[in-house]
């Protein structure tokens, strides 16, 4: 029987990388009895990370998806990356997850992508729960990392949690719901009640007037505190449920998951915490009309979807993820994508688990599930039933920051290379390719040498395409910082005949790349507007200061000058080349600059050395702090200067400080580093 809505809980783990999301993941599979055997990172054995590429480098690399059952409940359970390159993998996730398990060590607290995936988590309203992992390592510290959640993510963070540390040894919990003390037992998964000692006790009491603080806000949950002196557990999970939800609060649980101790009590706090696809309310949508729209999250209301997720697999094809908001499906029903309007039968409906897929018969609200061979729909799509036709809220998706160029080894090799470079792109949105018009080069951007090395190894070993690579290049830009106007009028005679024509341009300062056509419909023909716009777009591709693409601007074509007797479509487009670059000539354009900030964590011996090579960097030093032992540095950096920076920071340290970065802004670039990109443009042309 199909589990209810009410009894569905769709969670995603989030954390920084080497948190130990995987780990936990597998964990909670091992306890659920999906698995009966625990896999290993290390060891390249687990169920979540199966591409080849994960298993040998230890890292998750793209979303997997699973279910597991656990008390009466169902649960979804997405394990997404931690490395800030696939950070998009993320993003989509949280686009249709219902809660989240954000992980942090114990060890190294709140890390850099740590604040990243918080920050995706707020921006898509996702409830979530605390879990500081690594409680059995040396040096785990509970209560900084519950510090950081407060200061450095703004998280009302509250325990719900304290471990027992013995000879800093981690060797048992207290529940401050229950105010009740557990130690791990010998055998797997048992926890023991005991009794706790005086210092423990003071500690778990001191931590419980917190958590009831923050859980009776209620006034007539504070009449019946303050008549009765105490309320049930019952009472303060329904009023816990109502907080994390509401997102008041954080609660905080602690563990490790390498050693499976505390993930039963984490599992209970899932279920009974975290909301199911129907708790929050209706979801909201734009109408055929252009008009705000809401359907209520019900299985008896129109079926509505969102494709979030697209996996090629060169032996079995293309899998879409879905996410049901509305309605039920069953196989073989037809839906139409409201992007393009096209109908599309869906009849191989699959169950994730992992890498592998069952087919089931019918899907309700608020399932993940793929449908197989899906053709024509991307991430971010919606997918509607008979009586609705809403367009639900997209993916944020970031630009792309780096690329490689890539060639084929010969011409017979070229058009499989092109396909299987589609199929990438296709399925990873934060993959984008384009032709560079001078070389003829195919150009792969990607959010970071990393993310470039996988699709590259992807190509080669996933798709067999055997190309050239060459090095990562830093993705610029080129924008303007005022209004600028460039008006050209080209005359020319070919064949004896005379050919006119007239285009006025003025440009400024955008976001991303907007175009506006002021010039009537009816002055010019469609063939000379669409050879004017060419004309813009040409130069777009390459600016004019060092041959980067221009972005960040507002375009508008103001004044054709258009004679019939005497038009042609090559004097216009090159009229528009010209004018559109006198505009950008006019308009104070810059080089802008791909810039990320920069967190190291290094011991205090080594700060200066740590300091001097930010700043030969190009960095500015914007924070240090110290705790005992080690300096935590935030700065922010030219990407362009951080390639080689893994291999110095460990010979600077002797291999003993981390770091971590994230793609901050796009900022003006130094005179030199334009002066060095035209010394590259001119030996190229």
């Amino acid at each position: 029987m199909a589990t209810q809505p009410s009894n569905v809980r769709n969670i995603g783990i989030l954390a920084h990388i080497d948190a130990g999301k995987t780990t936990l993941s597998e964990r909670i599979l091992y306890c659920s009895g999906a698995l009966r055997r625990m896999g290993d990172v290390d060891d390249g054995t687990t169920v979540m990370d199966w591409m080849a590429q994960e298993q040998e480098r230890g890292i998750t690399i793209t979303a997997a998806s699973t279910v597991v059952d656990w008390r009466e409940h169902q649960i979804n359970l997405v394990d997404t990356p931690g490395h800030v390159d696939f950070t998009v993998e993320v993003e989509r996730c949280l686009r249709v997850l219902d809660g989240a398990v954000a992980v942090f060590s114990a060890t190294e607290g709140v890390e850099s992508q740590s604040e990243t995936v918080w920050r995706q988590a707020d921006r898509y309203g996702v409830p979530r729960i605390a879990f500081v992992n690594k409680m059995d390592r040396v040096g785990a510290d509970f209560e900084r990392c519950v510090d950081e959640m407060q200061t450095r993510l703004g998280a009302e963070a509250v325990c719900f949690q304290i471990p027992i540390m013995e000879d800093e040894e981690f060797v048992g919990f207290v529940d401050l719901i229950a105010l009740q003390a557990f130690r791990f037992g010998e055998e797997p998964l048992e926890l023991v009640a005991v009794q706790m000692d005086e210092h423990v006790a003071d500690e778990a009491e001191f931590a419980r007037e917190l958590l009831l603080d923050a859980l009776v806000q209620d006034e007539e949950l504070l009449s019946s505190f303050i008549e009765g002196g105490t309320l049930s557990s019952e009472v303060l999970w329904t009023a816990a449920r109502e907080a994390v939800q509401n997102r008041a609060l954080v609660p905080v649980f602690c563990g490790s998951a390498f050693r499976n101790f505390a993930t039963v009590p984490l599992l209970d706090a899932i279920t009974r915490l975290l909301p199911s696809p129907i708790d929050q309310g209706p979801i909201q949508g734009v109408g055929a009309l252009g008009v705000s729209e809401t359907i209520a999250r019900d299985e008896d209301a129109p079926f509505v979807a969102l494709a979030f997720k697209q996996m090629n697999d060169p032996g079995m094809g293309k899998t879409s993820w879905l996410r049901v908001y509305t309605g039920k499906l069953t196989a073989g029903d037809a839906v139409v994508n409201t992007r393009t309007g096209e109908r599309h039968r869906l009849s191989r409906l699959v169950q994730l688990y992992s890498n592998e897929a069952e087919r089931v018969p019918q899907v309700s609200v608020g399932a993940i599930f793929g449908v197989e061979g899906l053709e024509g729909v991307v991430t971010g799509d919606t997918l509607c039933g008979p009586g609705a036709s809403v367009v639900l809220e997209s993916i944020h998706v970031p630009e792309p920051v780096i690329y490689l160029a890539v060639r084929a080894l010969n011409a017979e090799s070229a058009p499989r290379m092109g396909e299987s470079l589609a199929a990438l792109v296709g399925e990873d949105p934060s993959l984008r390719l384009r032709r560079d018009e001078g070389t003829g080069d195919l150009l792969l951007y990607g959010m970071g040498k990393l993310h470039l090395e996988i699709a590259q190894d992807r190509l080669e070993r996933d798709y067999g395409v055997e190309a050239e690579f060459g090095r990562p290049q830093v993705a610029y830009k080129e924008a303007p910082t005022r209004v600028g106007l460039g008006t050209c009028t080209q005359q020319r005679v070919v064949n004896g005949r005379g050919h006119y024509g007239r285009v006025d341009v003025c440009v400024r300062p955008g976001s991303g790349r907007d175009m506006e056509d002021s010039v009537p419909r009816d002055n010019i023909p469609a063939s000379i507007r669409l050879a004017i716009w060419s004309g813009i777009e040409e130069v777009l591709k390459h600016g004019p200061l060092v041959g980067m693409p221009v972005s960040d601007v507002y375009v508008e074509l103001r004044h054709v000058d258009y004679r019939e007797v005497d038009a042609n479509e090559s004097v216009f487009r090159a009229a528009a080349r010209t004018a559109f670059r006198r505009a950008l000539a006019e308009s104070g354009l810059v080089l802008l600059e791909p810039r990320v900030e920069l967190q190291v964590k290094a011991p205090s011996e080594f700060l200066g050395q740590v300091l001097g090579d930010i700043s030969a960097r190009r960095g500015f030093i914007e924070q240090v702090d110290a705790t005992p032992g080690e300096e935590r540095v935030v700065a922010e950096v030219p990407l362009a200067e951080m390639f080689g920076y893994a291999t110095r920071l460990r010979s600077q340290t002797q291999g003993r400080a981390t770091y971590g970065t994230k793609l901050r802004r796009y900022a003006p670039a130094a005179l030199q580093v334009v002066e060095s990109l035209r010394e590259t443009e001119s030996r190229l042309t």
